[in-house]
């Protein structure tokens, strides 16, 4: 295949719905993280294609003008990641620069997403080489000061107004919206592999029909649920 057929518009809108529906299908419905020797199983018009970059955390493949994915790290209890993606206060997500150069090569690469308007892929780390991904998501913003740009869902992206203070019932539902897509998810993965996929009381060992339960309630903290409050019910 020619480099100038794997370029463009069309090229890159394909190669983003293809992607997010393999996934669909490999996650069963977003329920199961992938590995990254799993995701090597892609291909896109009969080629091996990566979705996630194997040394970084920003994926910009040369075919695109802008980036494909990011990721974030997997951490051990206790362990400190090298960059903490957080949750604001406006309740959307902040993923920060790779280096604190915005004229980093990565960095522009997330900065044309955010010009494109186009969906990325988050591949977000709940084991050694394990990540769960959540999809699609969006740069809607950068704050340059924090060396950081603003990810936003699809429906948070929708109610996004940066140029005002959004009324406060707004503001609680992107907080619940980002709560449902990416905390419900990521906390999920962590309970299922703590408990291998085996539910707490009975043992019942079907993905499909287990769920993360808070053994407290659910805290606004920014960061992502915590693993030692969750039982696999």
């Amino acid at each position: 295949m020619s480099s100038g057929s794997r370029s463009g518009d069309d090229f890159d809108a394909r190669l983003r719905r293809e992607a997010m529906a393999w996934l669909t299908v490999r996650t069963n419905d977003g329920l199961d993280p992938i590995s990254r020797q799993d995701l090597l199983d892609f291909t896109f018009d009969g080629m091996m294609f990566r979705l996630m970059d194997p040394t970084r955390g920003i994926r910009k493949p040369r075919e695109l003008s802008s980036a494909l994915s990011i990721s974030t790290t997997y951490r051990a209890p206790g362990a400190k990641r090298p960059y903490e993606d957080q949750v604001g206060s406006d309740g959307l997500l902040r993923y920060k620069w790779s280096t604190t150069d915005p004229n980093n090569m990565d960095n522009r690469g997330l900065r044309a997403a955010m010009g494109e308007g186009v969906p990325l892929i988050w591949f977000y780390g709940v084991g050694p080489s394990l990540f769960q991904p959540i999809y699609p998501v969006f740069i809607v913003e950068e704050e340059p000061e924090e060396h950081q740009f603003v990810i936003a869902t699809e429906v948070a992206r929708d109610l996004h107004r940066p140029d005002s203070q959004a009324e406060e019932q707004i503001r609680r539902y992107v907080v619940a919206e980002t709560k449902r897509r990416l905390h419900q998810p990521v906390f999920r993965a962590t309970v299922m592999r703590a408990y291998q996929t085996r539910c707490a009381v009975c043992a019942l060992g079907h993905s499909e029909l287990l769920d993360a339960a808070h053994i407290v309630p659910d805290s606004h903290d920014a960061g992502i649920a915590a693993v030692t409050n969750g039982l696999a019910l």
